[in-house]
């Protein structure tokens, strides 16, 4: 399979210590495998997230809804400590004692602030994901039918059949790059049909911090 990370790094070893080749020729055939390791890494990165979008499916609200059933508990917990509440500063606290007390209630209303911040921030980006996700797909669609284009004018260039390395080279580039770009949208489309679970649990996310913060 040309499209193998093993192959083409030692085709790129290979370039080194290939006397017969111009420099020229060694270079043009670096940058291509180069790039057919990239997007043989870019193909990888894409499977992954589509696992990941595809797991978030089942378990994005199962963990919301252990989130919101903290949140009831907390609250009922909360309520029923509001009837027994005592000064939470003790009198016989040293001055001392009530300013490191004072200093790691501030930091830890800090470090909420910050929480909510990025919370909110992943809010607003599942907000706006569908119609991003939507343009990506569009343009895989058009960067899909260019590379099929390029393929179907370099012909049959398989190993044996006789075009020079740098040919061969250029296919794999092209091959590299549509494997590429189906991954993606495969990753795409599971991105759309997780978005309302992951919607689900940032949501209770950024209730359980904002409950935290009051």
């Amino acid at each position: 399979n040309p499209l193998d990370a093993r192959l083409i790094e030692q085709r790129l070893l290979a370039l080194d210590t290939n006397a017969s080749l111009p420099e020229e020729q060694k270079t043009a055939l670096r940058e291509r495998y180069q790039g057919i390791l990239d997007q043989l890494a870019n193909s990888e990165d894409f499977r992954q997230r589509t696992q990941g979008f595809r797991d978030a499916v089942t378990e994005a609200p199962i963990r919301a809804a252990e989130i919101r059933a903290q949140l009831t508990a907390a609250q009922t917990a909360t309520a029923e400590a509001t009837q027994d509440a005592t000064d939470p500063i003790a009198e016989d606290l040293d001055l001392k004692a009530i300013e490191r007390l004072l200093a790691q209630q501030q930091a830890e209303i800090a470090s909420l602030d910050a929480q909510l911040v990025e919370a909110r921030k992943r809010t607003e980006q599942l907000d706006q994901a569908p119609t991003q996700v939507r343009n990506r797909i569009t343009q895989t669609r058009t960067e899909l039918s260019r590379v099929d284009t390029e393929l179907e004018g370099l012909g049959d260039l398989a190993a044996g059949s006789g075009p020079n390395d740098l040919a061969q080279a250029s296919r794999w580039l092209l091959d590299a790059q549509r494997l590429a770009l189906t991954t993606e949208q495969a990753m795409l489309d599971q991105q759309l049909l997780s978005l309302d679970a992951r919607r689900e649990l940032a949501d209770a996310q950024l209730e359980k911090l904002t409950q935290e913060r009051q």
